[in-house]
């Protein structure tokens, strides 16, 4: 009996008008001896077939076309994930933090802030579990801390922009300007640069000396701050005096105080609260404190008066499943035991003689979301209360030909990740308007635009995962709740270059290329060429190719597409 030793493949290559027969010798090993079968013993054309060419029996094409990824087309500043991911795989950190420069100027602060509406259309989800994206932004941005980016080019080189505001929008816009020679001043109220990342997300979420790192890093560019100036509106326009053009994005810092008939002392809104706590200037705000509200800043505002030692408790009118806070925000939460009274309102506060607040607080009906008919009414007593139920903006400006709004202000998004894109479609509209970037050009910025609309989005179903493993999803540690409701230590734990590139190999690679050369391997008439070059990796013989889609269906990525001829 005769056992297969390897598997016969035959490759014919049509080359200069002659075949090349490259055989894998085939061998079968039976009791006593072995046979090798030589070429003479294969059905060959012993004649020169080059000008046969099969290619004519074809109705359908290959057509090599890289897509989108889902995770990239859901990211608001697009950035290219898989092409990150292959490059940090592949050992090039430095090259991966380009990438995601590229379109984004703040990872470090992102792999830590952003909601990464990324992994929600992951296609790993499908497969097994969805990639961790955070923890890998975040692992390359603490990398590239201490590098600082390069201008692109000088084509902005003469042209000025002033900047209002230093929040994500503002520095996002001013980078992506400076990068491109266009001379940046930012003005800003406070003494430092930051805007919410430094005076509203606290500490325990977005360690400090990280958002100083982020922020040097784009001064480093030759962008000039100019701090505790305010610009008031009818000074907006002044500006334009002086500058070709005014980006305009001084976030919301407005008081939004729900109507309670009181008017008295006691009661602060959210975002105040923070930003005068961020700036070690603590209020008195007693030490029994209600916050209403079920957002991040309701949540930031509660974890923070408990790292204060005040007792707190949350007033939310929805469910948590309801509440617009990130996820990880409210698990983070309900671990420090933070009091959360769900389905409830406060319908009137009244000041007691001793200086604390009596609060009304009323059950809110399950599907109207309104204050239960002559439901049960609970009575506390507090020290303050701190609305935290959305903020608006604090002055009104009208338009101008030369401003331009972004941020909250203009699309009250209320993430980083949205009003870094903000300020990089604005950086693209004055580059364009100042003449220095054509409408139709296309750069490896500005992904954040419609430009990549024109592109196919690779769904679950374009890929063969029959070359991928299912693996567990990689989480980054935690700290003890107990330990860290004592101190502003960053909450979430950094993770080791094993336990990251780890994670990044489980990248799907959705609609890149990794030239892993599977079609080639597959294509039973040699047809497939495989170039190292990024704008062409692969492409076809189309004299011999008969379109029998083989290529396509191998391949682990969904880069080859059929098309009807």
């Amino acid at each position: 009996m005769l056992r297969p030793l390897k598997r016969l493949t035959i490759r014919l290559e049509h080359k200069k008008g002659s075949i090349l027969v490259e055989v894998l010798k085939s061998a079968y090993i039976g009791e006593k001896s072995l046979c090798v079968y030589n070429i003479e013993d294969f059905p060959i054309s012993q004649k020169d077939t080059s000008e046969n060419h099969t290619g004519t029996w074809r109705t359908l094409q290959p057509v090599f076309e890289e897509g989108i990824a889902p995770c990239s087309e859901a990211c608001p500043t697009h950035t290219h994930i898989p092409k990150y991911m292959r490059l940090f795989r592949e050992g090039d950190v430095i090259a991966a933090l380009e990438v995601i420069r590229q379109e984004n100027p703040l990872p470090a602060v992102c792999g830590r802030v952003c909601p990464h509406f990324c992994e929600s259309k992951c296609n790993r989800g499908i497969f097994d579990e969805k990639l961790n994206i955070r923890a890998v932004e975040r692992f390359i941005g603490d990398y590239g801390l201490g590098i600082p980016p390069g201008r692109e080019d000088e084509v902005g080189k003469g042209k000025n922009v002033a900047v209002v505001g230093s929040g994500p929008a503002g520095l996002s816009a001013s980078y992506f300007l400076a990068r491109h020679g266009v001379s940046v001043d930012i003005y800003e109220r406070e003494a430092k640069a930051g805007g919410l990342l430094r005076y509203g997300i606290p500490e325990y979420r977005l360690p400090r000396n990280i958002v100083d790192r982020e922020i040097e890093n784009i001064f480093s560019l030759g962008v000039n701050f100019i701090g505790g100036q305010v610009i008031r509106p009818d000074e907006v326009s002044a500006l334009g005096k002086d500058y070709d053009y005014i980006f305009f994005s001084p976030g919301l810092w407005g008081r939004n105080i729900p109507d309670w008939r009181y008017k008295g002392k006691g009661v602060y809104d959210g975002l105040s609260v923070l930003r005068n706590i961020h700036a070690e200037n603590v209020p008195d705000l007693g030490e029994k404190i209600a916050v209403v509200g079920g957002g991040n800043t309701a949540l930031d505002v509660s974890r923070v008066l408990t790292r204060l030692g005040k007792e707190v408790m949350i007033v939310y009118r929805r469910t948590l499943d309801e509440a617009p806070a990130f996820e990880d925000e409210v698990r983070e939460a309900l671990e420090e035991q933070i009091q959360i009274l769900q389905k409830r309102l406060i319908t009137g506060i009244e000041a007691l003689d001793d200086g604390t607040l009596k609060i009304e607080i009323q059950g809110v009906s399950k599907k109207e979301g309104r204050i239960i008919p002559n439901g049960e009414k609970v009575y506390r007593t507090v020290d303050s209360v701190v609305a935290a139920v959305g903020q608006v903006a604090e002055i009104a400006m009208e338009h101008d030909e030369k401003i331009i709004f972004g941020g909250d202000f203009e699309t009250g998004e209320g993430t980083v990740v949205q009003a870094i894109a903000s300020g990089k479609r604005a950086a693209l509209t004055v580059l364009r308007n100042l003449g220095v970037l054509s409408r139709n050009e296309r750069t490896k910025f500005f992904r954040a635009g419609t430009e990549i609309n024109h592109q196919r989005v690779v769904g679950y179903e374009q890929l063969n995962t029959a070359f991928f493993s299912k693996r567990d999803r990689f989480e980054l540690k935690r700290r003890d709740p107990s330990e860290r409701i004592a101190d502003f230590g960053e909450v979430v734990e950094g993770a080791s270059l094993g336990e990251i590139l780890a994670e990044a190999e489980r990248c799907l690679s959705c609609g890149t290329c990794t030239l892993c050369r599977t079609c080639w391997y597959f294509c039973p008439d040699a047809c497939v060429i495989i170039s190292k070059t990024e704008s062409e990796k692969v492409f076809f013989d189309k004299d011999f190719c008969k379109g029998c889609g083989i290529c396509s269906a191998v391949c682990p990525t969904g880069c080859i597409v059929m098309e009807e001829e």
